[in-house]
């Protein structure tokens, strides 16, 4: 990464901005767990989108609940909880986002996020019950509401950023780039959301209709995205319901006993008490 830092800040800027692009939208493509695995055997397999290149797969019957993974990952992370709601009677699905996992693509962003949620939707052509995303998967999801026209009764975000900041994070850290480049990436982003970058900071994604229900999960000790991003949702969305875990991070929440005991009770209200 020095290297490519050095090379950036040596380039014409139009040409360095593209090198970043380039490297930001590459995200790695983690194995699959032997039970992750395990766990896809048991499914459904299904292919949609343009040339049925995305690949998604689901378990059980009953009310639709979609999965979507964050940056970086990919559907079978999510098979824990989606197993756990399918045994519960529902019909869970994930699938693997444009440039992740098995699905196609060499390079990923925002914008195929919140096109593919919009894609699986038109293709599964049913009432969809719950949309559960986890980090940039349940930010993209809630901005594919109004971009894609995708509707649900019930939404949750785990661990999900208020507004996409931790890839300039992250791009700040490594590379090291000037201010100025940093407001070339946040207008990057935000206009794969079709939105301003101040707009997005005052979570314009999460804007709240009042017909929907809300969950949010968090962890006190996860480092990507800060659980205080629950607390300003739920200042955008005043009826939503904040939970706080601890010591799961950003990623054992997704595989957490507590957290499909949360969002069991969320998607069959008076199972459990929700704790804010």
């Amino acid at each position: 990464m020095n290297f490519m830092k050095f090379i950036i800040n040596i380039l014409p800027e139009g040409l360095g901005f593209s090198v970043i692009k380039f490297l930001a939208n590459k995200p790695p493509r983690p194995g699959i767990r032997k039970r992750d695995r395990e766990a896809l055997a048991q499914a459904q397999c299904m292919f949609f989108g343009r040339g049925d290149k995305l690949v998604a797969w689901t378990w059980g019957k009953g009310p639709i609940v979609v999965f979507v993974h964050g940056w970086g990952g990919r559907g079978s992370q999510m098979a824990p909880l989606a197993l756990h709601m399918a045994e519960r009677g529902f019909q869970s699905v994930v699938f693997d986002v444009t440039g992740h996992g098995a699905s196609s693509g060499r390079q990923a962003s925002f914008r195929n996020f919140i096109s593919d949620i919009g894609d699986l939707t038109k293709y599964l052509n049913r009432e969809i019950y719950a949309f559960i995303g986890h980090s940039a998967g349940g930010l993209c999801m809630m901005a594919a509401r109004e971009l894609e026209g995708i509707k649900a009764d019930h939404y949750v975000c785990i661990s999900s950023p208020r507004y996409p900041y931790p890839p300039i994070q992250i791009i700040r850290k490594l590379l090291g780039i000037s201010d100025k480049m940093i407001v070339r990436c946040k207008k990057y982003y935000s206009e794969q959301f079709r939105s301003s970058w101040e707009s997005l900071e005052k979570g314009h994604a999460y804007a709240d209709n009042n017909q929907e229900k809300l969950l949010l999960i968090y962890d006190e000790s996860d480092t990507y995205v800060a659980h205080t991003d629950g607390d300003e949702i739920q200042r955008t969305w005043p009826t939503a319901k904040l939970v706080k875990t601890q010591e799961l991070g950003h990623y054992k929440i997704l595989i957490s006993r507590e957290v499909e005991q949360i969002v069991e009770g969320f998607l069959r209200p008076g199972n459990f008490e929700l704790k804010k």
